[in-house]
């Protein structure tokens, strides 16, 4: 376990480190976002520090009306307990949330809360079991707002 936290703590360290870029629409959609009123809650596996880090020198962080990192949540992804707890922090009820997920575990989640959630694959397509529950899968930002 110690091993694996050294390692951990040191490619974290090396991310931070590195300039990482939003995703292809991400501003637009978080402008309209903010712009029709609309709640929205940062859910993510990774630590405070980190988000803390891809946000930094921006505003953007602030903006969330809730921020869940993984140090607040028993049970992560796949599991809906993040979801769930950003639902009610946002007052909104699961069945009238939009999910967005890069993740298969991230989509499980979301679904297992029963929002309704739209893939945008990172890294690794979706599992059938997520296309067949999906709202959708699209190929990025830009083809959300058709959702919202």
């Amino acid at each position: 376990m110690a091993r694996f936290r050294l390692e951990r703590d040191a490619s974290l360290e090396a991310e931070r480190e590195k300039d990482i870029a939003f995703k292809a629409g991400f501003t637009e959609l978080f402008a309209e976002l903010k712009g029709k009123a609309l709640k929205c809650a940062l859910v993510t596996s990774s630590a405070l520090p980190q988000v803390q880090n891809h946000f930094a020198d921006t505003d953007y962080l602030s903006q969330f009306d809730s921020v869940n990192t993984v140090e607040k949540v028993k049970n992560g992804k796949p599991a809906p307990d993040c979801y769930r707890m950003a639902s009610e922090q946002i007052e909104i009820a699961p069945a009238e949330c939009l999910v967005l997920e890069d993740s298969k575990n991230g989509m499980r989640a979301g679904l297992g809360t029963d929002c309704h959630a739209v893939m945008i694959p990172d890294l690794l397509g979706p599992d059938s079991d997520v296309v067949e529950r999906a709202t959708a899968v699209v190929g990025s930002l830009v083809e959300i707002k058709r959702f919202l």
